[in-house]
């Protein structure tokens, strides 16, 4: 994504687009992005379906990026790159938190910014040396269109397939993947409402054993 994000200029100007209409890409490509996130993350936080949703989005990422292999070239103008672009910002903004939040209930009782560190750093590596295989891969004067960058695009769109089984496969072929933080605090109010149930006894205990005094105390004439 970060790659992809970096390069929207180079892929779309070979293809006659001005760098307005790559930069008019890219806004759609973060404002779709940040709406869906912020409409996603609450109701997967409220019902806590972090996985299912992680299944869902991972193939619509990868199957955009195959789009965009097609999108730029198309004799339909920019409008194809700018859906491509809705959908990948759409589902990439919308799985990173949710991404995030998950790593954070299955390393519990481990910080939950160790894990977002890693994340965060690996992703950054990965982006520059994607960024740096990419511009490798554009095509040169004699191409058709010139400097297109067709190539990268092909190998963005390989790693994000080649990448897309992994996190479909978690938790299945006999692996079972806990979410601890989740399973601590439903602990906690089970427990808590133990308490209170015990506590509801005591009192309809000490009241029946008052009555049963009172009762029992003979009414002196």
């Amino acid at each position: 994504f970060n790659s992809v994000s970096s390069l929207l200029n180079q892929i779309l100007s070979p293809h006659g687009f001005s760098e307005t209409e790559a930069g008019i890409a890219g806004a759609i490509l973060t404002g779709v992005g940040l709406v869906t996130s912020a409409i996603m993350s609450p109701i997967t936080d409220r019902y806590k379906h972090y996985l299912g949703s992680i299944r869902v989005l991972v193939p619509v990422v990868a199957v955009t990026y195959i789009g965009l292999i097609f999108a730029p070239g198309s004799a339909a103008g920019i409008p194809p790159s700018y859906v491509v672009m809705a959908l990948l910002g759409a589902a990439s903004f919308a799985m990173l938190p949710i991404t995030l939040e998950y790593l954070a209930e299955i390393t519990y009782p481990i910080s939950s910014e160790i894990g977002s560190t890693i994340c965060w750093t690996g992703g950054q590596l990965l982006g520059a040396c994607f960024i740096l295989i990419q511009d490798a891969l554009k095509a040169g004067a004699g191409a058709e269109p010139p400097y297109n960058m067709r190539n990268a695009l092909v190998f963005a769109a390989v790693v994000a397939v080649a990448a897309a089984p992994f996190p479909l496969t978690v938790g299945l072929f006999g692996r079972s993947v806990h979410r601890r933080r989740w399973e601590v605090d439903r602990g906690v109010e089970v427990q808590e409402v133990r308490d209170v149930a015990r506590t509801d006894e005591k009192v309809k205990t000490v009241r029946s054993d008052d009555f049963a005094v009172a009762t029992d105390t003979p009414i002196k004439t």
